[in-house]
């Protein structure tokens, strides 16, 4: 644990007493508090938009037709490596277009 007592005059030679205000302090905070709500917003955002879009693109790109007889309808339960393919290339996609937005911030 870090002692948050005002530093000692008398203990300057001890490497235990070293003052750690810069870790923490109150110069930064603006900053941290700006990253942090970034944060929030991607987390939000990702969370709200992935399955939206990504939901339809499975749908429209991985859906199975199963025929059983004489009708050939869409299989709901599963889908295929191809609309899976998709929806995690899309998602790398995204992964990059955050790296360079956030290479401006």
């Amino acid at each position: 644990a870090v002692d948050t007592l005002p530093k000692d005059s008398e203990s300057d030679d001890d490497p235990a007493s070293e003052d750690f205000s810069s870790v923490g302090g109150e110069e930064d905070t603006d900053g941290n508090a700006q990253l942090l709500g970034l944060w929030g917003v991607a987390a939000f955002l990702g969370s709200a938009l992935g399955p939206m879009i990504g939901g339809p693109l499975l749908y429209a790109f991985g859906s199975i037709e199963v025929e059983d007889g004489t009708t050939t309808k869409i299989a709901a339960e599963e889908y295929s490596i191809r609309g899976y393919a998709v929806l995690l290339s899309l998602s790398a996609l995204y992964f990059m277009c955050s790296a360079v937005s956030l290479r401006f911030i």
